[in-house]
Protein backbone atom coordinates (compact mmCIF):
# COMPACT_ATOMS: atom_id res chain seq x y z
CA UNK A 1 0.00 0.00 0.00
CA UNK A 2 2.77 2.29 1.26
CA UNK A 3 5.09 1.54 -2.40
CA UNK A 4 1.63 2.10 -3.98
CA UNK A 5 0.76 5.23 -2.60
CA UNK A 6 5.26 6.68 -3.01
CA UNK A 7 4.74 5.53 -7.02
CA UNK A 8 1.60 7.33 -7.30
CA UNK A 9 3.13 10.18 -5.54
CA UNK A 10 6.27 9.86 -8.09
CA UNK A 11 4.10 10.11 -11.26
CA UNK A 12 2.16 12.95 -9.59
CA UNK A 13 5.45 14.80 -8.99
CA UNK A 14 6.79 13.91 -12.21
CA UNK A 15 3.48 14.95 -14.58
CA UNK A 16 4.00 18.42 -12.73
CA UNK A 17 7.50 18.72 -13.45
CA UNK A 18 6.85 18.03 -16.77
CA UNK A 19 3.42 20.25 -17.17
CA UNK A 20 5.76 23.23 -15.45
CA UNK A 21 8.50 22.67 -18.39
CA UNK A 22 6.07 23.07 -20.93
CA UNK A 23 4.56 26.11 -19.78
CA UNK A 24 8.29 27.27 -19.89
CA UNK A 25 8.96 26.23 -23.10
CA UNK A 26 5.48 27.77 -24.45
CA UNK A 27 6.29 30.71 -22.99
CA UNK A 28 9.47 30.95 -24.97
CA UNK A 29 7.57 30.97 -27.80
CA UNK A 30 5.26 29.14 -30.28
CA UNK A 31 5.75 25.91 -31.85
CA UNK A 32 5.50 25.91 -35.74
CA UNK A 33 6.08 23.06 -38.44
CA UNK A 34 7.42 23.77 -41.86
CA UNK A 35 7.69 21.91 -44.99
CA UNK A 36 10.61 23.13 -47.01
CA UNK A 37 10.64 21.71 -49.99
CA UNK A 38 7.09 22.00 -50.71
CA UNK A 39 7.46 25.70 -49.38
CA UNK A 40 10.24 25.90 -52.29
CA UNK A 41 8.55 24.14 -55.31
CA UNK A 42 5.47 26.45 -54.80
CA UNK A 43 7.22 29.22 -55.78
CA UNK A 44 7.01 31.04 -58.59
CA UNK A 45 10.87 30.30 -59.15
CA UNK A 46 10.58 26.76 -59.27
CA UNK A 47 7.07 26.30 -61.10
CA UNK A 48 9.00 28.52 -64.03
CA UNK A 49 12.14 26.47 -63.85
CA UNK A 50 9.60 23.00 -64.12
CA UNK A 51 7.71 24.68 -67.07
CA UNK A 52 10.92 25.63 -68.62
CA UNK A 53 12.31 22.11 -68.16
CA UNK A 54 8.87 20.20 -69.40
CA UNK A 55 8.56 22.50 -72.53
CA UNK A 56 12.28 22.00 -73.66
CA UNK A 57 13.01 19.91 -76.85
CA UNK A 58 14.93 17.15 -74.69
CA UNK A 59 12.12 16.37 -72.52
CA UNK A 60 9.13 16.60 -75.26
CA UNK A 61 11.52 13.56 -76.75
CA UNK A 62 11.58 11.66 -73.95
CA UNK A 63 8.62 11.83 -72.97
CA UNK A 64 7.08 11.36 -76.50
CA UNK A 65 9.71 8.58 -76.73
CA UNK A 66 8.52 6.88 -73.37
CA UNK A 67 4.47 6.96 -74.30
CA UNK A 68 5.25 5.09 -77.60
CA UNK A 69 7.69 2.43 -76.46
CA UNK A 70 4.70 1.94 -73.90
CA UNK A 71 1.85 1.81 -76.09
CA UNK A 72 4.32 -0.76 -78.42
CA UNK A 73 4.84 -2.67 -75.05
CA UNK A 74 1.28 -2.98 -73.95
CA UNK A 75 0.52 -3.78 -77.42
CA UNK A 76 3.14 -6.89 -77.41
CA UNK A 77 1.31 -7.98 -73.83
CA UNK A 78 -1.83 -8.14 -75.38
CA UNK A 79 -0.86 -10.10 -78.60
CA UNK A 80 1.03 -12.19 -76.25
CA UNK A 81 -2.16 -12.67 -73.93
CA UNK A 82 -4.43 -13.27 -77.16
CA UNK A 83 -2.03 -15.32 -79.07
CA UNK A 84 -0.10 -17.20 -76.42
CA UNK A 85 -1.53 -19.99 -76.28
CA UNK A 86 -1.42 -20.72 -80.00
CA UNK A 87 2.15 -19.44 -80.32
CA UNK A 88 5.32 -21.47 -81.24
CA UNK A 89 7.79 -21.83 -78.43
CA UNK A 90 10.14 -19.55 -81.31
CA UNK A 91 7.60 -17.42 -81.68
CA UNK A 92 7.01 -16.47 -77.92
CA UNK A 93 11.05 -16.40 -77.39
CA UNK A 94 11.19 -13.89 -79.80
CA UNK A 95 7.57 -11.83 -78.33
CA UNK A 96 9.63 -12.11 -75.19
CA UNK A 97 13.13 -10.98 -76.54
CA UNK A 98 11.10 -8.01 -77.89
CA UNK A 99 9.14 -6.97 -74.90
CA UNK A 100 12.46 -7.77 -73.11
CA UNK A 101 14.08 -4.84 -74.97
CA UNK A 102 11.39 -2.41 -75.02
CA UNK A 103 10.70 -2.28 -71.22
CA UNK A 104 14.80 -1.53 -71.20
CA UNK A 105 14.23 0.99 -73.74
CA UNK A 106 11.56 2.23 -71.37
CA UNK A 107 13.82 2.16 -68.49
CA UNK A 108 16.28 4.21 -70.22
CA UNK A 109 13.75 6.86 -71.25
CA UNK A 110 12.31 6.81 -67.43
CA UNK A 111 16.04 7.62 -66.43
CA UNK A 112 16.39 10.21 -68.77
CA UNK A 113 13.63 11.83 -67.41
CA UNK A 114 14.33 11.56 -63.92
CA UNK A 115 17.74 12.89 -64.45
CA UNK A 116 16.38 16.12 -66.10
CA UNK A 117 14.43 16.56 -62.86
CA UNK A 118 17.07 15.31 -60.62
CA UNK A 119 18.99 18.73 -61.85
CA UNK A 120 16.42 20.99 -61.99
CA UNK A 121 15.29 20.15 -58.42
CA UNK A 122 18.89 20.03 -57.40
CA UNK A 123 19.92 23.51 -59.21
CA UNK A 124 16.26 25.16 -57.74
CA UNK A 125 17.48 23.85 -54.13
CA UNK A 126 20.96 25.22 -54.25
CA UNK A 127 19.60 28.33 -55.87
CA UNK A 128 17.04 29.12 -53.22
CA UNK A 129 18.92 28.14 -50.11
CA UNK A 130 19.96 31.50 -48.47
CA UNK A 131 16.89 32.88 -49.00
CA UNK A 132 15.17 30.11 -47.18
CA UNK A 133 17.74 30.61 -44.28
CA UNK A 134 17.21 34.26 -44.31
CA UNK A 135 13.11 34.37 -44.58
CA UNK A 136 13.20 31.57 -42.08
CA UNK A 137 15.43 33.33 -39.69
CA UNK A 138 12.70 36.30 -40.66
CA UNK A 139 9.78 34.50 -39.78
CA UNK A 140 11.01 32.71 -36.23
CA UNK A 141 11.58 35.90 -35.09
CA UNK A 142 8.72 37.98 -36.25
CA UNK A 143 6.82 35.03 -35.38
CA UNK A 144 8.32 34.23 -32.37
CA UNK A 145 8.47 30.83 -33.14
CA UNK A 146 10.46 28.85 -29.83
CA UNK A 147 9.75 25.44 -31.72
CA UNK A 148 10.18 25.29 -35.83
CA UNK A 149 9.79 21.21 -36.89
CA UNK A 150 9.98 19.57 -40.45
CA UNK A 151 6.53 19.07 -40.80
CA UNK A 152 7.68 15.37 -41.94
CA UNK A 153 8.77 15.15 -38.29
CA UNK A 154 5.13 15.36 -36.60
CA UNK A 155 2.56 12.43 -36.75
CA UNK A 156 -0.66 15.49 -36.47
CA UNK A 157 -0.15 19.19 -37.29
CA UNK A 158 -2.93 21.13 -36.89
CA UNK A 159 -2.79 23.72 -39.59
CA UNK A 160 -2.56 26.77 -37.76
CA UNK A 161 0.77 25.56 -36.59
CA UNK A 162 2.14 24.93 -40.51
CA UNK A 163 3.77 28.08 -41.71
CA UNK A 164 4.55 26.72 -44.75
CA UNK A 165 2.54 28.74 -46.78
CA UNK A 166 4.04 31.55 -45.46
CA UNK A 167 7.10 30.59 -46.37
CA UNK A 168 6.15 30.16 -50.07
CA UNK A 169 5.14 33.63 -49.98
CA UNK A 170 8.09 35.18 -48.33
CA UNK A 171 10.30 33.24 -50.90
CA UNK A 172 7.99 34.57 -53.73
CA UNK A 173 7.84 38.48 -52.76
CA UNK A 174 11.83 38.56 -51.93
CA UNK A 175 12.76 37.93 -55.61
Amino acid sequence: MLKTIKSTALVLVTCVGFMSMSSAALAQGKIAVVNLEKAIFETQVAKTRMKTMQSSDDYKSSTAALKKLADEAKAMKARFDKDGAVMSKSQKEKLQGDFNSKMSDIQHEEAKLKKMGQAVYASVMRDMDGKVRTIMTEVVKKEKIGLLLDRQAAIHVDPEFDITSLITKRLNASK
